[in-house]
């Protein structure tokens, strides 16, 4: 066969948007690919995620540090694989968190995966309905009670000193 050999990195087939040549030749990606164009900026934008994000808006906390440690956040969008978190300090959020969804009954053990201002992207673990760990408000209220009860036994200590 004589010609130039097919370039494995591309896909030769193309991609129409409403009835419009977008692109003829792209790069070969290993998730779906769908094609957006933004008409005011004359721009062609491809979706990579394997599942689309829902528009949601959901009050959730995420936790970490053995559970101890928790902030209140925002769910803006919402996917099998990932979400979107909205909150105060996305710095101060370790790599690794969970994210409990308290209106769905769900908690997720996630990863960050990108922080810009005062959000931040998740990489969500499968879903589960009853966390194989404390539930997050009990976890705080014993959290609570183990600071309260530390503070009795100093006071104690003070007081057996005393006599």
């Amino acid at each position: 066969m004589a010609g130039r050999a097919a370039n494995p990195r591309t896909v030769s087939r193309p991609v129409y948007l409403n009835n419009r040549l977008i692109v003829s030749r792209i790069p070969a990606l290993p998730l779906p690919l769908i094609a957006f164009h933004n008409h005011r900026e004359g721009l062609t934008m491809f979706e990579r995620r394997s599942s689309l994000r829902r528009r949601v808006y959901y009050g959730g906390r995420l936790a970490f540090q053995a559970r101890t440690a928790t902030i209140d956040c925002v769910v803006r969008n919402l996917s099998a694989e990932g979400a979107q978190i909205e909150f105060d300090n996305p710095a101060a959020v370790p790599d690794r968190v969970d994210l409990v969804i308290t209106r769905k009954s769900i908690a997720y053990l996630g990863r960050v995966v990108w922080r810009r201002q005062n959000r931040a992207g998740l990489r969500l673990d499968a879903p589960r309905r009853q966390p194989s760990e404390l539930p997050l408000d009990l976890a705080l209220r014993i959290r609570a009670t183990e600071r309260v009860n530390v503070q009795l036994r100093a006071r104690l200590a003070q007081l057996r000193s005393e006599f």
